[in-house]
């Protein structure tokens, strides 16, 4: 809020009217009734997905859920100026997404912590990712000869939107995702071609390939040397 305000509300048919100053702000949990008036100042207005919420904070596969302590008027500063910066980068015409996916993070971890009814405690950030990074690299490596999508990885990443895991992805790997697909597709067929006589044709499609002449562009940029020549060197 800009300015000083007096100012009308109504939670859960609860009257209260107070003067409201700039920094003050505002806790509405999911599902409470509101009405509020006011002459001039103006607001910010930032509303969370209670099951988003839950999700960011505690993870996807965690069935427990957060609520809110309801407030009239309280001061946190942080939590403002989190709120303030996330809401400008959103409305950036050059948004970064994967900066505002981590403002988001910190809001929601900070709400959890200083502003819920029963705070619970947090999975560090490093412990995170490194956890959804390790199953994201288990999937792909279970999955080499299937068709492996950002968004999928998206999912066991946690992100927002796939451009967002594949640059959580590259900066733990030093890979893009199908840099890293294509990797170790490659290391695939290079034990087949070394341990096997599967013809190429067999082995492309065994590890991942559409067709033999992909596996070969991408064994002779990854390998320097063609997948025939490999096969005859190390037998």
């Amino acid at each position: 809020m800009s300015g000083s305000e007096q100012v009308y509300r109504r939670i859960d048919g609860k009257y209260n009217q107070t003067k409201f100053d700039s920094g003050c702000i505002t806790i509405l949990p999911a599902g409470c009734q509101h009405w509020c008036s006011w002459t001039s100042s103006e607001f910010v207005l930032l509303a969370i997905c209670p099951e988003t919420l839950s999700q960011t904070i505690l993870g996807a596969d965690s069935n427990k859920t957060v609520e809110l302590k309801p407030y009239f008027l309280t001061s946190d500063f942080l939590l403002q100026q989190i709120g303030i910066n996330l809401i400008e980068t959103v409305e950036s015409p050059n948004v970064d997404l994967l900066y505002a996916d981590s403002l988001y993070n910190l809001l929601s971890a900070h709400l959890l912590q200083h502003h819920a009814i029963n705070p619970q405690p947090l999975e560090t950030v490093v412990q995170r990712r490194e956890r959804n990074l390790k199953r994201a690299l288990d999937y792909i490596h279970a999955h080499l000869d299937q068709d492996i999508s950002l968004k999928t990885l998206s999912n066991i990443l946690e992100t927002t939107t796939p451009y967002q895991a594949m640059c959580l992805f590259q900066q733990a790997t030093g890979y893009t995702p199908l840099q890293y697909v294509t990797y170790h597709r490659v290391e695939w067929a290079k034990k087949l071609l070394k341990k096997t006589d599967l013809p190429l044709v067999a082995i492309a499609t065994q590890v991942g390939f559409p067709c033999p002449s992909q596996l070969q562009q991408q064994f002779l940029r990854i390998v320097k040397t063609a997948p025939d020549v490999y096969r005859a060197d190390v037998r």
